[in-house]
């Protein structure tokens, strides 16, 4: 029989073993040319696309104006479009509110998020808008009306309410993502790599899910080119992503990149 004091340390030592230390490939030599083909790749892509994305700015700039913000509006309905966690079904209606309050988060056409990098280090994101002003507080009462298809800590709805007309297209394009290609250029995230979490996520995170944030986070990475990826839990993304940090290599970075490339071409991205 184990005393009290044994127990304890037994608990304590089935609990350590429990928390998977996380290998890490990739020395020197990966880091140094990783972090080559990401300057040199993505100087090529802006001096390239810059003028497209300014286009893609204003045609954004363009949709919200006249606008100051927006408002959501959700109603029980028993074939609503939206399921929550607690099985009830709503209608979630977005629309343009002119003589609503203007939400001064809102920075023009590009959406600057901050992110968690490489070791809990703070990073800035950019993105073109998507979704609507305000959406940022709509996710707060999505939330609390359990509207989320992803599971805790993380946020996702296929049909995200808050998306608006030209953002869908954005979205399905993979279009928005292109002003990371600057936060590639200046070091913050890589080509490839675990994608950035918001703060309010992390502080969620279990310990090994910390393990994540191992590695500098990219744009692009397993996860994304999975086909049905709405449907994986958040587990499931988790261990793809840990899954790359143990055997991540130039051949296979050189193999997500070609693959997220056929995702786009062939319109696998919203799968």
């Amino acid at each position: 029989m184990l005393d009290e004091k044994n127990k304890k340390h037994l608990i304590n030592d089935q609990a350590n073993d429990k928390v998977e230390q996380i290998h890490i490939n990739g020395g020197f030599i990966y880091l140094f040319i990783k972090r080559s083909f990401d300057m040199v790749s993505s100087f090529i892509v802006l001096c390239i696309f810059g003028w497209f994305i300014l286009l893609l700015m204003l045609i954004k700039w363009l949709e919200d104006f006249g606008s100051k913000s927006y408002t959501l509006d959700i109603i029980e309905n028993d074939k609503g479009e939206y399921l929550s966690k607690n099985g009830k079904r709503y209608d979630c209606i977005v629309k343009k509110d002119s003589n609503g309050k203007k939400d001064k988060t809102v920075k023009g056409p590009i959406y600057t998020s901050i992110r968690v990098g490489k070791n809990g280090r703070l990073i800035k994101f950019h993105k073109i808008r998507s979704m609507c002003p305000g959406a940022e507080q709509m996710k707060e009462k999505l939330i609390a009306y359990g509207i989320n298809e992803a599971d805790d800590p993380a946020f996702k709805l296929k049909h995200d309410p808050r998306i608006t007309k030209f953002g869908r297209f954005l979205r399905k394009t993979s279009l928005d993502e292109l002003p990371q290609i600057w936060d590639i250029f200046i070091g913050n995230i890589s080509v490839v790599g675990p994608r950035s979490p918001i703060p309010s996520e992390t502080a969620k995170y279990t310990e090994h899910q910390m393990h994540r944030l191992d590695v500098k986070g990219g744009l692009i990475c397993t996860w994304q080119i999975t086909k049905n990826r709405n449907d994986l839990t958040f587990e499931q993304w988790v261990d793809l992503d840990l899954e790359y940090i143990r055997k991540r290599s130039l051949w296979l970075d050189f193999k997500i990149i070609l693959k997220a490339v056929w995702f786009v071409l062939t319109d696998h991205t919203g799968e």
